[in-house]
């Protein structure tokens, strides 16, 4: 599989991006299990992470495995969270 192919992306082509209210980085569902790829928005300085998630049509044991999803990331990166759903 390419390494571009969504959801198996290796993290060296993911920067965040300059905004006015900070650097912004993104990520969409299953991405946020790739640790290389959510490291990578981390070391390029990211302080405003988006995750955009498909929402709780699982119910809710997948409600809760995203905000786990969320809170992890936003502890180990220090960064602002927004979550789309």
């Amino acid at each position: 599989m390419d390494k571009w192919s969504w959801g198996q992306v290796e993290g060296s082509g993911l920067r965040a991006v300059d905004s006015a209210v900070g650097r912004i980085g993104q990520l969409a569902c299953w991405e946020h299990y790739n640790p290389r790829a959510r490291y990578a928005l981390m070391a390029d300085g990211e302080q405003i992470h988006s995750a955009m998630y498909p929402g709780s049509f699982s119910g809710d044991a997948f409600s809760e495995q995203i905000q786990v999803n969320i809170r992890q990331h936003a502890l180990e990166s220090g960064a602002f969270m927004i979550n789309a759903t």
